[in-house]
C-alpha cells in the first residue's frame, strides 16, 4: 500500500504486466511509461495550454540538443 501512495504522490501511472512483445507495444503499457518518465514540473502544468508547452520545449530540446 505504500508503494500506492507513492506513486500517486509523485503522479505515476501504474504500467501493466504483460508477457509479450506485442503486450510492451501497446498503448496503455507504452503510454503509461513515456507519462512516468517525464519530470514533473510537466506533469504538474496548472493549464493545459502549460502543459503543451512545457511538453513542446522539452520533445524539441530532446531532439536538437
Amino acid at each position: 500500500m505504500e508503494q500506492d501512495l507513492n506513486t500517486c504522490e509523485k503522479n505515476l501511472l501504474v504500467k501493466p504486466t504483460v508477457r509479450t512483445k506485442q503486450g510492451e507495444a501497446a498503448f496503455s503499457c507504452y503510454a503509461a511509461q513515456l507519462w512516468n518518465q517525464l519530470s514533473d514540473d510537466i506533469k504538474k502544468a496548472p493549464t493545459v495550454a502549460s502543459f503543451k508547452s512545457r511538453l513542446k520545449t522539452k520533445l524539441f530540446s530532446d531532439a536538437f540538443c
